[in-house]
């Protein structure tokens, strides 16, 4: 058998390697505080200069555990030696791997990439205590020595003669003369830095950085082989790695443990990628600065996007955000604030208990086996672990580097319990042996080298009772452990913490027991608030800054710096799934450095501006809070995209992803969040057997107005409103149930009764509805206590269904060019661009279908709603084109916000002038402050409060405004221009999230002529079979029903009761069912009924539907007061109302004249090829009288002459 002195001495290196002692002890340094951030980490505490540097002791909160107070291991309380950490490790933790169900093994290995960065325990190379397996005689072993014992019965090392584990004990301050000897115990050394400072690829001190830099463009060292990019050769690979001779592979980084193992490798090489790709970006754009600057630049952003993704996208997995926020890892912010609490007093020093027990719980998601997978993301084998410790050369043998690389992403981690993997438990460090060392039994020791206090002595130190008998552990462990650990100690005083701590059961929210998670919180805590140059902290970055790092993902880094990595799930730490799908990596924000770095050179202070991420339209709530600047009058002339400071009072007012408004408090079952019962305490009645009840099918066309008015306002709704992640997930598959125990989080599936008449005829069990994200879950918005829903989008009518919701959506959406947004010319006509994200939003089933990128996902919903955004896209562009001749002088900015504003301007005026009053009456309009009979001298009516929240009301945005859905029409007419005749129809359910229809032939200019001459179906209780038994079928037989699903969000949003809203309204409660005569049919009634318990129970959304009409609207009182009570707040709250002239570039008195003159069939005219004629009023069926049929060069238009400058 091979010798194995060199693997049980390599044993120590997972987490205790090497490190000579220090000769000559290092200067104070002298700090200033605009230093960067130094290598060594001194001069981060400008009070403690030597806080966080390497060579320094480990903390320790609890009082050191030696048998001789000083430094000999512990024994019991009764003075024996505590039991073998081998035996330990056998009797009480098994080897049976489960696969974690949600995680990948990208999520372990980053782990160990973290415990290196905070921690290395420093030793001293070259001591053998246990040779060949055999004991090194104890008079000529080191003082230094503490082996492993290994019985000779043990079942897998004794079989092979093994009779010791090497370990050689931690360097102390006992033995370091330029160490601190306070109380001479002794305290273990931690030789790097104890900041997340990426030391593990820049080294821990300027020497060894100054090894790894090329001193050229900022770069670090790497070396070109077989078309990819690999670190550089270690210069002493030989003692390094496992390694027969010179030709193999060894890398040289920051950290010696970088080649332990392959998936290690891969994460170092990705952010010694990643430094360098940020380097060459920014010696682009600042061809003056020379190596030093950019190295330390690239360096700065390195580090803060490798923070955030530790803090809000990795801690949170393992200790549970819930956990964080509690204990203040996470800090409390503002929606757009920076990190505040930054304590010069705290020490970052690691604690001893979290490096050498608490974060050693990783050490159980070890996989044994690493999967090779295909592009297909299929296995097509895998390498044995054990078989390429410290053998980073299997990376460069055939295509494993490609192969293990998406093995890392697609390959779970094992579960974290009390099972480890024999691949780490018999045969670590084996290097060709039969067997290896034991990491459990190591682990053990090593706490007890390190003199850790008891697990119990520690659960007294993080506030929980201390554990006196064996039964009470039954309830803190895992199964069975409580009896195991009886038979191995003699007292529950002396169990081990490293042993404790790690059989307990999983806390909170978290995958740690209570003890780990105590100390682990606490370490992250301190790491964090005692980092000067914490990526978060003021005075890091600004808040533009800031918000780019926010967006750093450990998928894109991935992206970035994997050969040949093509696509990726989005959430690189979670496995694939229908919530987590695998998109091209070029579908993955990218956060690019577009504006010039500014060096202050007098000062020595960067400022670095970063270009906003390209968005990727997703339908989650972003992971990233954002952030707005200071806001001033005279320096926001326009509306910002995401609707920031337009209230100078709140800056946030209508900003999106934040709650909706609640005109009433919120009916949960549990007061919280789970949907209401009725008062019985019975659920509530099925919501599709509601809408078979209670809702018919038949369609009555109106008798006066078209289908753009119904469209227009679907248009509208959109604008204000997007209910926040609700979609992405399957909930019910094909329309099948999954058992309750399976079912994805936030699922809330509509069932459909088994004695349905319709929707089982297509073996339809279920409709999915995954419930809206709320407070609950978002870190970026105040939890009030009970669920509030966010809304994903402006509250104002700013027609960002168009230019979208944030400056990084609209710059992916614009030319950048005259002012102009993007656009695609095909069959000599004029398009939306392509939508990249197209096989997730859109039905792509044939070759002729298209989906459009627009500021709003939902756009290609219906052919008839894509034609609207297509004609306010187009309008825009003509306005931008005629502004450019005007004022030939104006950049491409001043022409792209003034022809925004101008399209904004001409919209609001058609909402509020010409269709809102077909729905809600102009006088009741008028009455309720949203239309006004008079104007001031200028033409204006300056209603606007600064102190109004436009947020949209929950009610309004999930209810009221939904009873468009009753006037949705089955077919949509294709007429042509020869007397408007029909030329044909399509089926609604045939081209839903199919807009592609409009490049066929002519359509769109049918449609559109269709859309202004056929009638929308009568506002009552009626809804066509498409949108009831038939929404979203796809390609299937039958879909999902658009009412039940109405009343089932409702319930999801914990909307008042039906009553509730009455006596908000002024209208009297209704007490009995014949109180509701006056308001709905009795036969309604009657039926109402006979569904809900009590009058008390019946929902808003399905009372509220079944109204009779108010005077003068089309919806009925309760409804209409929800509607006037939105859209007057929606135009008293905006600062940049077109009517109002409140801010400093408002419209003047020429330039509102001519909006006013904006009408829809104008808008329609001048942006539909070969429509030649329309109705004046396109809202209302053309006539014989005033509003027939005249030339589009008749209608009157806005002119941009009072523009010009």
């Amino acid at each position: 058998m091979k010798s194995i002195v060199g693997s049980l001495l390599l044993c120590v290196t997972l987490l205790a390697s090497s490190v000579l002692s220090q000769t000559v002890c290092p200067e104070t340094p002298v700090c200033n505080e605009q230093q960067t951030q130094q290598l060594d980490g001194s001069c981060n505490n400008l009070l403690h200069p030597g806080w966080g540097t390497a060579n320094r002791p480990y903390a320790r909160f609890v009082p050191a555990n030696y048998a001789d107070g000083i430094w000999e291991p512990g024994h019991t309380r009764s003075g024996n030696p505590l039991p073998n950490a081998r035996q330990l490790s056998l009797n009480l933790f098994g080897e049976t791997e489960t696969e974690h169900p949600r995680n990948t093994l990208v999520s372990m290995q980053f782990g160990q990439f973290v415990a290196h960065d905070l921690s290395f325990t420093a030793d001293a190379g070259g001591i053998q205590c246990c040779a060949d397996g055999r004991r090194v005689p104890r008079e000529l072993a080191s003082s230094r020595c503490l082996p492993i014992e290994v019985a000779k019965d043990d079942p897998v090392l004794g079989m092979e003669g093994i009779e010791c584990m090497n370990l050689v004990r931690t360097k102390t301050t006992l033995e370091d003369a330029c160490a601190s000897q306070e109380g001479e115990v002794a305290e273990q050394l931690s030789s790097v830095t104890a900041f997340l400072d990426l030391s593990v690829v820049y080294g821990n001190s300027q020497e060894q950085c100054n090894s790894l830099r090329t001193f050229e463009k900022g770069l670090l060292e790497v070396e070109q082989r077989n078309g990819k990019q690999w670190l550089p050769p270690h210069p002493n690979r030989t003692a390094t790695c496992s390694v027969q001779d010179e030709s193999e592979s060894c890398y040289l980084t920051g950290d010696v443990r970088s080649n332990q193992s392959p998936h290690l490798t891969l994460i170092h090489q990705a952010f010694v990628l990643e430094h360098n790709r940020l380097a060459r970006e920014l010696a682009e754009l600042n061809a003056g600065w020379d190596d030093s600057v950019l190295f330390e630049q690239a360096r700065k952003i390195n580090i803060a996007q490798y923070q955030r993704i530790v803090y809000y996208e990795w801690l949170p997995i393992y200790l549970g955000r819930q956990n964080m926020l509690e204990t203040g890892v996470l800090p409390v912010l503002d929606v757009r604030s920076f990190a505040r609490d930054y304590n010069h007093t705290v020490d970052p020093a690691v604690d001893n208990a979290f490096a050498t027990a608490a974060f050693r719980f990783f050490h159980n998601l070890i996989a044994g086996h690493l999967d090779l997978v295909a592009e297909s993301q299929q296995p097509t084998g895998s390498i044995r672990l054990s078989d390429w410790f410290n053998k980073p050369s299997v990376l460069e043998m055939s295509d494993n580097y490609e192969s293990l690389s998406r093995g890392m992403i697609y390959q779970p981690h094992d579960c974290p319990n009390n099972q480890l993997t024999p691949e780490v438990k018999h045969y670590l460090f084996r290097h060709g042996g039969r067997v290896g060392v034991d990491l459990k039994a190591i682990d053990i020791q090593r706490a007890r080298d390190h003199g850790l206090a008891s697990y119990n002595d520690y659960r007294e130190f993080c506030g929980l009772p201390r554990v006196t008998s064996w039964e009470e552990l039954e309830d803190l462990l895992r199964p069975d452990s409580a009896r195991l650990l009886s038979q191995q100690y003699e007292s529950v005083d002396d169990v081990d913490l490293a042993v404790g701590g790690a059989l307990e059961r999983p806390y909170g929210d978290g995958m740690t027991g209570e003890t780990f998670s105590c100390i682990l919180l606490e370490q992250f805590r301190r790491t964090r608030v005692s980092d000067r140059f914490f990526f978060e902290n003021d005075g890091q970055f600004t808040a533009r800054q800031l918000l780019e790092v926010r967006k750093a993902t450990m998928a894109r880094v991935l992206c970035d710096n994997i050969h040949g990595l093509k696509e990726i799930q989005e959430q690189a730490f979670f496995l694939v799934s229908e919530e987590n799908p695998v998109v091209s990596c070029e579908q993955l924000p990218v956060c690019a450095v577009m504006y010039a770095i500014v060096l202050h050179v007098k000062r020595a202070r960067v400022c670095l501006l970063l270009l906003p991420c390209c968005s990727v339209v997703r339908t989650g709530v972003l992971a990233v809070c954002p952030l707005v600047a200071s806001c001033d009058e005279g320096t926001t002339p326009y509306r910002t995209m995401d609707g920031s400071c337009n209230s100078l009072y709140n800056p946030l007012y209508g900003t999106p992803y934040r709650p909706y408004r609640r005109l009433l408090p919120a009916r949960y079952g549990d007061g919280v969040f789970e949907p209401a019962r009725m008062s019985s305490g019975r659920p509530m009645p099925n919501a599709r057997q509601l809408s078979m009840a209670l809702f018919g099918e038949v369609e009555r066309p109106d008798a006066r107005s078209t289908i753009i008015n119904m469209q227009f306002g679907q248009l509208v709704a959109h604008d204000m409103s997007f209910t926040a992640d609700v979609f992405g997930v399957k909930c019910c598959p094909n329309g099948q149930r999954i058992p309750p125990d399976l079912l994805p989080p936030r699922c809330m599936p509509l069932q459909v009764p088994p004695d349905d008449p319709i929707l089982p005829l297509g073996n339809i069990q279920c409709m999915s509805m995954l419930r809206t994200k709320t407070t609950l879950e978002h870190p970026c918005v105040t939890n009030y206590g009970t669920a509030e829903q966010l809304s994903s989008v402006t509250a104002f009518l700013d027609l960002s269904i168009v230019y979208g919701n944030s400056v990084e959506q609209t710059a992916g959406l614009r030319e950048h060019r005259g002012g102009l947004m993007m656009v695609e010319h095909r069959h000599g006509q004029v398009w939306p661009p392509h939508n990249p994200n197209a096989s997730r939003l859109c039905q792509m089933r044939e070759d002729t279908d298209v989906c459009y990128l627009t500021g709003d996902l939902r756009s290609n919903q219906s052919p008839h709603l894509a034609i609207l955004q297509i004609a306010h896209l187009l309008e825009h562009n003509r306005l931008a084109s005629e502004l450019s001749k005007l004022n030939p002088c104006w950049d491409d900015e001043r022409l792209f916000q003034e022809a925004r504003r101008i399209n904004i301007g001409k919209y609001q005026s058609v909402v509020y002038n010409d269709w809102l009053p077909i729905y809600m009456g102009r006088e009741n309009m008028l009455e309720h402050g949203l239309l006004h009979a008079t104007a001031d001298a200028g033409g204006f009516v300056r209603d606007y409060n600064p102190l109004e929240d436009p947020t949209v009301s929950n009610a309004f945005g999930t209810a009221a405004f939904r009873y468009f859905h009753n006037m949705i029409v089955g077919d949509l007419y294709l007429d042509s221009k020869e007397r408007r005749t029909r030329n044909g129809s399509l089926r609604l359910s045939d081209w839903l999230r199919r807009p592609g229809v409009l490049e066929q032939r002519n359509n769109r200019e049918l449609l559109t002529r269709g859309m202004t001459t056929q009638p929308h179906d009568s506002a009552n209780d009626q809804l066509t079979p498409e949108a009831k038994h038939f929404l979203f079928r796809n390609a299937n037989p039958y879909g999902a029903d658009l009412k039940a699903i109405d009343i089932h969000r409702a319930r999801d949003h914990g909307l008042a009761s039906y009553n509730d809203f009455r006596e908000l309204c002024g209208y009297a409660r209704a007490n009995r069912w014949e109180d509701l005569y006056a308001s709905i049919p009795r036969a309604t009634v009657d039926q109402l009924a006979r569904w809900y318990d009590t009058v008390h129970d019946v929902e808003l959304t399905v009372a509220g539907a079944l109204e009779m009409h108010h005077p003068g609207a089309t919806v009925g009182p309760t409804f209409l007061c929800i509607l006037l009570e939105q859209f007057r707040r929606t135009r008293t709250g905006d600062r940049f109302f077109f009517e109002n002239g409140a801010t400093e570039r408002g419209f003047d008195g020429r330039q509102l004249r001519e909006l006013r003159k904006a009408t829809i069939a104008r808008l329609l005219c001048d942006n539909t090829e070969g429509l030649a004629r329309m109705q004046h009023n396109a809202f209302f069926l053309p006539d014989d009288g005033e509003n027939r049929p005249v030339p589009c060069s008749e209608l009157p238009e806005v002119r941009l002459e009072p523009w010009r400058v």
